[in-house]
């Protein structure tokens, strides 16, 4: 997909989840994205449960503590819309290249 996005100059919104493994996954993500010079708006995270244990809920302040980029969503688990959603970061982000 990064290749896709290279080609068509698409910028990127990097979806991750609020689970164990999620600060190495979207970091990496977000590194091999500015590895390749791919603009990234920003992070939403989606919850997979409907319960959230303490060390997800940690690892989610953990991961949004380190952020590069804007925190753009949070989708809880069923949800059929964003529970928050920061669209002035988005707009902002899509106007700086």
């Amino acid at each position: 997909m990064a290749g896709l996005a290279a080609r068509l100059d698409l910028p990127l919104v990097v979806a991750a989840r609020a689970a164990l493994g999620t600060i190495n996954h979207t970091l990496l993500t977000l590194e091999a994205a500015a590895a390749r010079g791919l603009r990234v708006l920003g992070v939403a995270v989606s919850h997979t449960t409907a319960v959230h244990p303490p060390a997800d809920q940690r690892n989610l302040e953990l991961l949004l503590a380190r952020l590069p980029v804007p925190f753009l969503a949070e989708l809880p688990h069923g949800a059929s819309q964003l529970a928050r959603f920061d669209l002035a970061a988005l707009l902002a982000s899509a106007g700086s290249a």
